[in-house]
């Protein structure tokens, strides 16, 4: 990476490619928060009629859990599309789901991801912020090059991430008043929007769509900016394998 960082730069960059890529990213992204929406739509539906397991205190149907496993790999899809939208390229809106081929990986990395990062925060909040930003590029590896082990992909962001944390955090803190609004806008639905619809199928489905709404007015944007931005990090601090090389 240069040793002057510059994630204004990195910004500026993805909102060019945010106006001239051939399917713009808002539009892409338009596609990946519709597909969820009606997804958390199908599963309050299928919830209602299925059993729900209950464990410490929180209630989940199978659906749930599908549909949280859908939506992790739409989002490496999107992930991707970013990634290949930043190298200059052309991208149909299927695209969106250039990750299910593969699937199985992103769901396995989104479990180990977020496994070691609960861990790290059950010793104290430092050890999980550190372990959250050293294996952050490891999703990136991974729609990249999906040949990788995820393991694989895990060991080359930590070793990446040695001595960049500190700029990916720049990065991220740059964002704030997009990642604020969002908050705003989930303690809104959660705190005020939930208690006042009835504990019915209908409210459940009201809730989905209201909520889901509300927070597509940040997330249409904040989403594609801030995954370009970050493709354009990974693309700073990527080191080059020695097939790369040869190349």
């Amino acid at each position: 990476m240069p040793d002057s960082f510059d994630p204004r730069a990195l910004k500026e960059s993805a909102w060019r490619l945010m106006r001239t890529a051939r399917v713009l990213p808002l539009r892409m992204t338009a596609l990946l928060l519709a597909v969820t929406l009606g997804l958390n739509l199908i599963g309050v539906a299928a919830g209602r009629l299925t059993p729900a397991a209950n464990v410490n205190g929180l209630s989940f149907s199978f659906f749930d859990v599908l549909i949280l496993l859908i939506s992790a790999v739409l989002n490496a899809g999107h992930l991707l599309y970013c990634l290949r939208v930043r190298r200059g390229a052309s991208l149909p809106y299927d695209s969106l789901f250039d990750a299910f081929p593969f699937a199985g990986k992103v769901v396995l990395l989104d479990v180990v991801l977020w496994s070691l990062v609960v861990l790290g925060f059950s010793l104290f909040i430092v050890p999980g912020v550190l372990l959250l930003f050293s294996y952050a590029m490891a999703m990136l590896h991974l729609v990249d090059e999906p040949e990788l082990g995820v393991f694989e992909a895990l060991r080359r962001s930590r070793a990446e991430m040695r001595g960049h944390k500190w700029q990916l955090f720049q990065l991220y803190l740059s964002f704030w008043p997009l990642l604020l609004a969002e908050m705003a806008v989930f303690s809104l639905c959660q705190f005020t929007l939930g208690p006042a619809l009835p504990n019915s199928a209908l409210g459940d489905a009201l809730y989905i769509l209201i909520s889901g709404a509300l927070l597509a007015l940040v997330e249409i944007f904040l989403t594609p900016y801030l995954r370009l931005s970050q493709a354009g990090f990974y693309e700073l601090v990527k080191i080059p394998t020695p097939k790369e090389d040869a190349l």
